[in-house]
């Protein structure tokens, strides 16, 4: 009954180890990438993408051209790049500090004169031409046209906007999900860890079966992670989101591209330390009993007999 109640401690034990590493895998992921303004931002300052961002923002600009009779050309040199990364950056960090619970999320604003100028310049230049000066109700008429023209850049602009999910159900149960595992990752190592010498107290002075459970649990961990993963990366699944927006989904394939490749690692890691592990133990060295003198080679009933 004692050996059968060890069995079953040792059991749990592993099954601890297996589901508090994984815990620790994905939570440090949470907070190293998910979580992180910097994995976002080094997203972003890949060149084609504000070239990506550019090229919506024109097509959006075409639209309106032809409803107002401005050239797109006009819209177009109101574009400052160093605004539209500076607007950028500030959307990255209050999403990301929103979703850490840092702070509220707020959005950015393209500053409105910047294309209010070169449009008032426009209306100018033709009415100058027509031989005409320009009435104020075309001036207010121009206003409404670049307060529009900021809000399409900010659309394409803030590639996370919490606005738009920040009052559904989904979307508060995943923020309070993050809330809640975020950093659970060091509770999480300090249980596999607390699992694991309990595991080698259970185990007695036997390290060779304390080891063995310890990779073995290792070893089912890696598995869990690494064959999923691998069919992932078979299939590529990951570049394949039918998004029409080339931005947005350079956006998602990146994130999904490095996700997939982190738990790749770590469970190529775990896997491959498992597996080593547990062939050596089979082909290195004696087991316990052999050490003791018993050779199974030697033993046969005939000789408990003979004695």
């Amino acid at each position: 009954m004692k050996n059968v109640l060890k069995v079953l401690a040792s059991v749990i034990l592993s099954a601890v180890i297996i589901l508090s590493s994984l815990s620790a895998v994905f939570s440090y992921y949470i907070r190293s990438a998910l979580l992180s303004q910097e994995f976002y931002l080094g997203i972003v300052a890949d060149p084609s993408y504000m070239e990506m961002v550019k090229y919506s923002i024109h097509l959006e600009f075409e639209s309106q051209s032809s409803y107002v009779g401005i050239p797109v050309e006009v819209f177009d040199a109101a574009l400052d790049n160093s605004q539209l990364h500076l607007m950028l950056r500030k959307h990255i960090e209050s999403a990301v500090n929103d979703l850490d619970g840092l702070a509220p999320y707020t959005e950015p604003e393209y500053p409105v004169e910047l294309i209010r100028d070169p449009l008032y310049a426009y209306l100018e230049e033709s009415s100058k031409e027509q031989g005409t000066v320009a009435s104020k109700e075309q001036y207010a008429q121009i206003d409404l046209v670049a307060s529009d023209s900021a809000a399409l850049i900010r659309k394409h602009i803030c590639v996370i906007d919490l606005n738009l999910v920040k009052d559904r159900t989904a979307f508060q149960s995943f923020r309070s999900y993050l809330e809640k595992i975020k950093d659970a990752y060091i509770p999480a190592i300090l249980v596999t860890l607390g699992a694991i010498l309990l595991l080698a107290l259970l185990s007695g002075r036997d390290w060779r079966l304390t080891l063995k459970r310890i990779m073995t649990a290792l070893w089912i961990s890696g598995s869990i992670l690494l064959v999923p993963m691998l069919a992932l990366e078979t299939t590529g699944l990951t570049g394949r989101l039918s998004l029409e927006t080339g931005y947005f989904k350079f956006f998602v394939d990146s994130v999904l591209k490095n996700m997939s490749l982190y738990f790749l690692l770590w469970g190529a890691l775990m896997f491959i330390a498992g597996s080593v592990a547990l062939l050596l133990l089979k082909t290195v060295g004696r087991p316990a009993a052999e050490e003791r003198g018993f050779r199974p080679e030697g033993y046969s009933v005939n000789n408990q007999s003979d004695k």
